[in-house]
Order: C-alpha cells, then structure tokens, then sequence
C-alpha cells in the first residue's frame, strides 16, 4: 500500500531529525572533516540513499538542524520595532543550548550558526527595517552582515569565557552594542 504524502513527510523528518541527533553525538567525538556520510548513515542506521534524498554534505545536516531551531524561534518570537528588545528576548530565551554553542565553537563551525543567522535576519527583519535604520535600501546588506557578525562574536567571546555572564548579563551587553551603532 502506497504512503500518503503526510505519512512520507513524517518519515523524512524522523530520518533527517535522526541525521542530525547522529551527527551531534558524532560531532562530540571528532571533528567535521574526519567524519563521513557512511560513518553517520551506520551511526543512525540510515541508509545513504536517504541521506542524499534530503541532504548534500553533512554540513548540511547541521544547517538543516540550526536553522530548524531558528526558524522555530521567529516563528514564536517575532521581531518588533527595537532591536535592542529583539537581541534581549533572543538570548535570554536562546533557542540554541549552551552545549550547541559550545560544540559550534570548538569545532569551528559557528559559519553554520551564522549562514543561519542571516538567513533568520533577512527574512525575520525585512528591508523595511534595515532601510529605516540606514535611511537607504542599498545600505541593507551591510546592516544585516553587521547584526549577524556581531552576535556570532558575542556569543563567541561567551563561549570562551565559560558561559563566565549570565544570559540576562549578555543580553544587555549585545543590546548596547545594536542601541550604539
């Protein structure tokens, strides 16, 4: 008997949820470049086929995980009118866990965090508001590179101080940081 359609999609996101749990534990043990996509398809006992149905590299796993728990939080927090609350309400309800973050760092993946982060800015912020910021369209571009650089070496210096500052604390510091640019 033939899946429907909602049955396919159920198990294409156990497979690609179960890519990714994979690839985290994975990630735990090794870096990147010394895992494969045969190491990940025997971890999750998914098979490679499959992987190549949903995903082209395993960078792209993590990507499809990152952006999964951004796109989940702007889809529950939308941005307001001032970037200094949006950057507060962010951290002190980061959807992203400090073992993530940390995990990110070390392995010298925050790139994924931020190719994510600017694909959540640029559509969770719109041109309208980097144009009222910047007073011209063609500005945009720039606005956007400098929130996403900024929050990826915040959060950066927060992991390699130990997680030293409470989210509340970091919050305020990258709110003050937006308010003053």
């Amino acid at each position: 008997m033939p899946k429907t359609r909602e049955a396919a999609e159920r198990q294409a996101e156990r497979s690609k949820r179960a890519l990714a749990e994979g690839l985290l534990a994975l990630l735990a043990e090794k870096d990147l470049p010394e895992l494969s996509v045969t190491m990940l398809c025997e971890r999750t006992h998914v098979s490679r086929t499959t992987f190549y149905r949903h995903f082209s590299r395993l960078e792209d796993v993590l990507a499809w995980y990152v952006d999964g728990l951004l796109a989940t939080y702007t889809q529950t927090h939308p941005v307001g009118r001032d970037y200094a609350d949006d950057v507060r309400e962010f951290v002190t309800g980061m959807p992203l866990s400090r073992e993530l973050l940390k995990m990110l760092h070390d392995r010298h993946l925050m790139w994924v965090l931020g190719d994510a982060f600017e694909r959540r800015v640029a559509f969770a912020m719109g041109g309208e508001n980097f144009v009222r910021l910047l007073g011209e369209p063609r500005y945009a571009d720039y606005q956007q590179r400098f929130i996403v650089d900024t929050l990826l070496s915040v959060l950066g210096t927060w992991v390699e101080r130990g997680f030293a500052e409470r989210p509340e604390e970091l919050a305020e510091v990258l709110a003050k940081l937006v308010v003053t640019v």
